[in-house]
């Protein structure tokens, strides 16, 4: 009950078998990235109307010394609400290993133009698609 209460007050997971565990204090931070990769995914499952073979999720700048687990686990969510919109942040790993899709993370702290940046790729047979996007505090 403490732990649903912590979840539902401050967006802390700890201890969940099947989500990555996330604190009070990196809610807070990812909150906004956390939809950013989600909406990115959204919108790169809706332009995909091919099988996917692969996410490739690129972490750059301030993002990428995050939770990367949670941020992924919120793209792939994006991506196979388009086909599935049952999917949630714990299921939707498990989906894309059944279906065989490869993920990959890469992060890097180039940075740039932007403090961070996610740039997400679906690879399927017919072409790779990627988008990117920030967050602006």
């Amino acid at each position: 009950a403490e732990q649903m209460s912590d979840y539902l007050l401050t967006g802390a997971v700890q201890n969940a078998l099947n989500m990555p565990s996330v604190t009070a204090e990196e809610a807070a931070v990812m909150g906004p990235w956390l939809k950013l990769a989600d909406h990115l995914g959204a919108f790169a499952g809706q332009l995909t109307d091919e099988p996917i073979k692969a996410i490739n999720v690129l972490y750059d700048g301030t993002v990428s010394a995050m939770n990367l687990q949670a941020l992924n686990c919120a793209a792939i969510a994006g991506i196979m609400k388009a086909t599935n919109p049952d999917v949630n942040l714990v299921s939707a790993p498990v989906i894309a290993k059944e279906r065989g899709i490869q993920i990959s993370t890469t992060r890097q702290e180039k940075g740039g133009v932007f403090d961070g940046y996610i740039k997400l790729t679906v690879v399927t047979d017919k072409r790779d698609r990627s988008i990117a996007g920030t967050v602006f505090s």
